[in-house]
């Protein structure tokens, strides 16, 4: 099972809180200036990303091969049931928001409009991880009429995992979304695109909300990072 998706940028919400976060970090706090210029940014952002996520449901044998290459990573996050059966199926993500974005914020960067520029950065990021989590939840749906729950999501240079596992997960995903591409140390193109494997159980007591990967990140130092009090916050 595959599929490629094209998601209007309006049904994307990108918020200013989150923008202003992955500009400054968690603990950056901004005033009404700020606020207003990021809002204009993420305006702008609506109208140059080209949503796009692209996905393969693998069948058990595949999954086996791809988790085994995550790694230790892949074991610890899927704990193993009494009964031996674990992670029976993964989905192979690619997402992307295509070039333009990158583009406009290297000219303002160009012209000196460097905050501009940083803010549109943050807007791009906080469309990408909105991307990845519709991409999650709808792929979640589509599965669960076949019991089967999501119980992580492993990215290819995080968390102990290598970034070579990207090219595992390319060879799978076909088509891949229009203009995305992968060099060869491994790193994608455009810049504000993203991969990563949802791991998926038959147990669903095993199951875990994958809109909250702070929650689950092992990266506790993150500048990014939200607090308990800031899950689920918006605006």
């Amino acid at each position: 099972m595959k599929a490629t998706i094209s998601i209007d940028p309006a049904e994307l919400v990108i918020s200013c809180r989150e923008v202003i976060r992955f500009t400054g970090g968690t603990s950056c706090r901004a005033g009404d200036d700020l606020r207003s210029l990021a809002l204009r940014m993420i305006a702008r952002a609506a109208e140059l990303i080209v949503p796009t996520y692209a996905y393969k449901i693998c069948d058990i044998e595949q999954s086996a091969r791809i988790l085994e290459q995550a790694g230790q990573p892949a074991a610890a996050s899927c704990p193993e049931p009494s009964d031996g059966i674990r992670c029976p199926t993964a989905a192979l993500v690619i997402c992307t928001l295509g070039p333009q974005l990158d583009l406009e914020a290297a000219k303002l960067n160009h012209a000196s409009a460097h905050l501009e520029s940083l803010l549109l950065h943050g807007a791009g990021l906080a469309a990408l991880q909105n991307l990845a989590y519709r991409a999650t939840t709808e792929i979640s749906e589509l599965l669960a009429g076949q019991h089967l729950y999501p119980c992580s999501r492993l990215e290819p240079g995080c968390n102990g995992i290598e970034l070579e596992l990207q090219s595992a997960i390319f060879n799978e995903v076909e088509p891949l979304p229009s203009g995305v591409s992968l060099n060869e140390y491994c790193v994608m193109d455009p810049p504000k695109s993203l991969s990563f494997i949802i791991a998926f159980t038959a147990h669903k007591g095993h199951q875990r909300d994958l809109g909250h990967l702070c929650q689950t990140c092992a990266l506790q130092d993150c500048a990014y990072r939200k607090t308990t009090s800031q899950m689920g916050q918006s605006g």
